[in-house]
């Protein structure tokens, strides 16, 4: 992955990782394009810019909607945990100027555990955060496990 892919490369990783998504995890063609998967899920650490511009490519070319659904709460949700503060200022242009991109980002759950910039993104995302400020997941979630 460390390579510089060419906009071929790009395509083909988005589309093995669409093809994948459509036809579901138990699929044989999600197994055969398993590495696409895994490839979307070691960007965040490895090259967040590009996962950003195959997240784009994604976008454009998708229509289904449970297929944008698992874009937004898997490898989009990562990339904003991880680098929210360095692309907000992108999220917000890709917003105001990609009618399909304020409907996407109302897939993603933040909460100021996993950016600083989460009030931001839902109000550019036009919807009200799902957790409240002091919501703390990884505090609730042990707490539900000693109940």
């Amino acid at each position: 992955m460390h390579e510089i892919m060419d906009i071929e490369k790009e395509k083909d990783l988005v589309d093995a990782w669409l093809t994948a998504n459509r036809a579901g995890g138990s699929s044989p063609i999600y197994e055969a394009n398993w590495w696409a998967i895994e490839a979307f899920m070691e960007l965040p650490k490895e090259d967040p810019e590009l996962l950003w511009k195959l997240i784009l490519i994604a976008l454009e070319k998708e229509e289904d909607l449970k297929v944008m659904d698992l874009l937004a709460a898997g490898p989009f949700e990562d990339l904003m945990c991880q680098y929210g503060e360095k692309l907000i200022d992108r999220v917000e242009e890709e917003a105001e100027n990609n009618p399909k991109f304020i409907p996407f980002m109302q897939g993603v759950l933040l909460s100021s555990e996993d950016t600083t910039v989460w009030k931001r993104f839902y109000e550019l995302a036009g919807i009200e955060p799902p957790f409240p400020e002091d919501f703390r997941p990884i505090e609730e979630y042990e707490r539900s496990k000693k109940s």
